[in-house]
């Protein structure tokens, strides 16, 4: 399966939204300035040779609309909060990494056990605003797509993705990190 390019950019003002896919499919998260969200030592577990790059963009995350739209699944789920967004968690959770930000477990910051003073959405938000790129394939198997990409990291890696990607060298350094910032 060909990768779609990245076709647009997540910038709230754009009017990004009347260009996502109505139907279900697969979609694709570039990001461009990769070290604002990974340290040195995170970039070299990221196995950058298979991480498929267009114009500066690499290619970190795969993800299904199944049961809903493109446009409903990336409104709904990854621009609003980390409360429901496994992505939006992962970014905040490694964001709060690279700045050394000590976790804290009272704190009343929806998923994350990060003091509010930290902003950890607004600077989620802010990542995707600034640095993020979306393509998508319409699909009425979604599951099938991302099965099939999360095979093999050494072909096209997926560094972001959790679920079906346990074999990828980051991924066991992704789940110690959001285990870290998770709230009980």
């Amino acid at each position: 399966m060909q990768i779609p390019i990245p076709q647009i950019r997540l910038e709230y003002s754009s009017g990004f939204q009347t260009v996502l896919s109505d139907n279900s499919g697969a979609y694709f998260w570039f990001l461009r300035d990769i070290d604002v969200l990974f340290t040195e030592e995170m970039i070299k577990k990221l196995y950058l040779p298979s991480v498929i790059q267009h114009h500066g963009y690499y290619l970190l995350y795969v993800g299904i609309a199944k049961g809903q739209s493109i446009k409903e699944r990336i409104v709904d789920k990854h621009l609003h909060s980390a409360h429901v967004s496994t992505l939006r968690f992962s970014i905040g959770s490694l964001l709060a990494h690279k700045h050394n930000v000590v976790p804290f477990p009272n704190a009343k910051s929806g998923k994350f056990a990060i003091d509010e003073a930290w902003d950890v959405e607004g600077r989620i938000s802010r990542l995707i605003q600034e640095n993020a790129m979306l393509s998508w394939v319409e699909s009425k198997q979604p599951e099938v797509v991302e099965r099939a990409l999360l095979g093999d990291y050494k072909r096209v890696s997926f560094p972001l993705n959790i679920r079906g990607n346990r074999q990828h060298p980051f991924c066991s350094t992704l789940s110690e990190i959001r285990s870290k910032y998770k709230r009980c």
